[in-house]
């Protein structure tokens, strides 16, 4: 059998995810690498949202099965929470919540059921897995051990003769953009409030384009929220997109930084997509964001786990401090050293960020599963 049809890399249709285009491109990368074809291949990688019954079938047919994983849920019993279970569930976790004793396995049990307890069963059927960062492997390592590796999520660089921007400073308008999400823990309310104190408090000239705005809020999201983002003068917001098309490129290429304050996220690929642009980040050193942006940015120090391993996570938005001022003062090192974090950036992508290199990563692990 030819060497270059063992391995095939299979993706499903329907997510649309930044994370899921991350994979599309990866897939082609290795398909058109090996000259795969899934019917003659040995070693079959696959996406966490692949469902259950095609991983099944793929190990009953005798192919190793390397699944990417990203996150596990895991949110705190509130009542919100609640609210989403059946009134039997829903019963039996009211019951015990109160009880100091039985609170951390409880929350354990209910994130199992709703919903880790698929992405547990997919990971004992497939045999490898292979983390997106160390802060995944970590929560995963709270309830198991399997072989695996870690690489990180990846883009396509963008040509830096196009990277031509003038480098920001206090007497002009600095430019902050951010890819939209109404996900509680992605931190878009967080980051046009960032930007409304810059404005208002330190009467610094700022501007933030919001990219990919659909207009839909989370249900537990603030009142004001909407409000916030579409009727701030100093907020542009761009259309909602599947693929980065002109339009969305522009205003990242016209941007100076993107902020990050999305909260305990694995590794976050919208992220990823935006420093493909050249541009630092500046935020919170929260879940994988500190992977992947490395020196290339600032970003505050931030404890996931401050108050223990559950917290608002899907049913509920997050209620926690943003450190202005010692994000005010990583804003000033930006702009000071301007040029130099921009280095950093184009040196992230050289060393570990740029898509070819994430596929080479793969293929190099896949073809060490043959032997």
């Amino acid at each position: 059998m030819d060497k270059g049809k063992k391995i095939y890399a299979y993706d499903i249709d329907g997510s649309k995810t930044s994370g899921a285009r991350f994979y599309r491109a990866l897939c082609n990368k290795i398909n058109s690498s090996c000259g795969s074809s899934l019917s003659c291949s040995k070693i079959v990688l696959v996406n966490v949202y692949c469902p259950i019954k095609t991983i099944i079938y793929f190990r009953l047919t005798g192919k190793k099965v390397i699944m990417r994983v990203d996150g596990l849920w895991n949110d705190r019993i509130s009542e919100n929470f609640l609210a989403q279970m059946n009134i039997f569930w829903r019963y039996f976790f009211v019951l015990f919540k109160n009880s100091k004793a039985l609170h951390t396995p409880l929350s354990h049990f209910a994130n199992f059921l709703y919903d880790n307890y698929k992405v547990f069963l997919k990971i004992l059927i497939s045999n490898r897995i292979i983390y997106q960062s160390n802060y995944s492997r970590q929560l995963y390592e709270t309830y198991l051990h399997k072989k695996n590796t870690i690489i990180l999520n990846a883009s396509t660089w963008q040509s830096s003769t196009a990277l031509k921007r003038n480098a920001p400073d206090f007497k002009n308008k600095i430019k902050f953009c951010v890819i939209y999400s109404s996900a509680p823990l992605k931190g878009i309310y967080e980051a046009v409030k960032f930007v409304d104190w810059l404005n208002n408090i330190k009467n610094t000239e700022a501007e933030l384009t919001v990219i990919g705005f659909d207009g839909k809020k989370h249900p537990s999201a603030p009142k004001d929220f909407l409000d916030l983002i579409q009727k701030k003068p100093f907020v542009n917001l761009l259309s909602h997109f599947e693929e980065l098309n002109q339009t969305h490129k522009k205003a990242l290429f016209n941007s100076h930084f993107y902020l990050s304050f999305t909260r305990a996220d694995n590794c976050p690929n919208a992220l990823i997509e935006s420093m493909a642009f050249g541009l630092p980040v500046i935020g919170l050193a929260s879940g994988g964001v500190s992977e992947i942006v490395g020196k290339a940015g600032f970003l505050v120090p931030f404890d996931d786990f401050s108050n223990g391993y559950f917290f608002a996570n899907r049913y509920e938005y997050p209620n926690f401090d943003i450190p202005y001022e010692a994000l005010f003062e990583g804003l000033k090192k930006l702009i000071d050293c301007y040029n130099y974090y921009c280095n950093e950036v184009e040196k992230r992508f050289q060393s570990e960020l740029n898509l070819n290199q994430a596929a080479s990563k793969y293929l190099s692990y896949l073809n060490s599963l043959e032997h």
